[in-house]
């Protein structure tokens, strides 16, 4: 198969990415905004990180508080969640479009509408080009009970929506195997 070299760009990245919505307070108002840059950089204990652009305005209240919350959406949140980042918290107060709860933190508002939550207490801060990227502890994670499968999350339940680089949102889809065990049918060449 022959290759094709690309410059390094997004619209190049070919890995989905999960579309999630960061909330934080500015002005003791809730705001969001959506995001896929989002991960995990370890999990024991379990640790994330957001980038975001320095100038959003969700990243004013994620350094003043130290702390902002990952709120996961479904299909069924997907205008809302869509909204939220198209606009900028500069011009438009997004503190209605969503009902909230906070945990222990109080400044990291939580989606009460959306499948799974986290609540993040940032640890490290390092730019990176024209972002921020927070570096967080999950301090506690919130699922809908009806997500759960026994003391488990069920991940088809929750159907998390993921970004891909023709800009448009998908579901999760099929599974195709489980992680670590598919593997074990492979044969080596001899």
């Amino acid at each position: 198969m022959k290759k094709v070299k690309l410059e390094p760009d997004y619209q190049h990245f070919a890995a989905p990415h999960p579309a999630i919505v960061v909330g934080t307070f500015v002005n003791e108002k809730p705001t969001y905004n959506t995001l896929s840059n989002f991960g995990m950089t370890c999990g024991y204990p379990l640790h994330v990180y957001v980038s975001s652009v320095k100038s959003h305005y969700t990243n004013i209240g994620i350094r003043k508080h130290k702390t902002f919350s990952v709120n996961v959406p479904s299909p069924d949140n997907i205008v809302e969640t869509d909204y939220v980042g198209r606009i900028s918290g500069h011009q438009v107060d997004k503190s209605e479009v969503f009902e909230y709860f906070t945990g222990d933190l109080k400044t990291a508002p939580l989606i009460k509408s959306f499948r799974i939550n986290f609540e993040c207490k940032v640890i490290q801060t390092i730019d990176v080009g024209r972002n921020e990227m927070f570096i967080a502890k999950v301090v506690a994670v919130y699922c809908d009970n009806e997500c759960m499968d026994g003391n488990r999350i069920d991940i088809e339940k929750v159907n998390p929506l993921s970004m891909y680089m023709d800009m448009y949102y998908r579901d999760m889809g099929k599974p195709y195997g489980k992680a670590y065990e598919v593997g074990k049918k492979y044969k080596p060449k001899l």
